[in-house]
């Protein structure tokens, strides 16, 4: 199954500090790696790849969904031209990049001795492991603390996904945080 047309995908990927030397930039080895949000994108319009006419999203070509093998999965999402979040036009582009990493990107809790232990706002504790962050639907993996909740993060895949209609606190925080943008 996959996401509709407005879903909304964050993107993480690991950071490390760094410093400049005489040679160049060079990570800090004091420094702990950490998780991060870098960018969004609002799925616009939804493409399966073997399906595409040649000719069709000539644009896309170069882009590696089209150099692989057949496969029925390989789908491309392009991005909305504008943001909207339950149903209203936010005014940011479809999808951006965050240009510097604040600490509200920051996935990686601040005393983490891994960069799987991530600190989030509570509300993202699950009501039910049902509708937990998928392949977090252990409970062991999840604390509250205060105002935010701890998850050990599954060292797996690329992407979770998260039911928003069964967390009405995230819309107002990924607006929040896009507007920082």
């Amino acid at each position: 199954m996959h996401p509709p047309v407005g879903d909304v995908f964050l993107f993480f990927g690991l950071f490390r500090p760094v410093e400049a030397s005489g040679e160049g930039w060079r990570f800090i080895k004091s420094a702990p790696a950490f998780h991060a949000l870098w960018g969004w994108l609002q799925i616009g319009e939804i493409h399966k790849v073997d399906q595409l006419a040649e000719k069709e999203l000539a644009w896309a070509r170069y882009h590696p969904h089209f150099h692989g093998q057949a496969d029925a999965n390989n789908t491309l999402y392009i991005a909305s031209e504008n943001l909207s979040l339950d149903g209203e036009d936010i005014a940011l582009p479809g999808a951006g990049t965050f240009k510097k990493i604040h600490d509200e990107y920051r996935l990686t809790a601040p005393e983490a001795a891994s960069p799987t232990q991530w600190r989030l706002p509570g509300f993202f504790y699950p009501s039910s492991f049902d509708l937990a962050l998928s392949y977090h639907s252990n409970p062991a993996r999840w604390s509250r603390a205060g105002e935010y909740c701890h998850l050990t993060s599954v060292s797996r895949g690329q992407e979770f996904v998260l039911d928003a209609a069964a967390y009405p606190d995230v819309s107002p925080w990924l607006e929040g945080l896009l507007r920082q943008a």
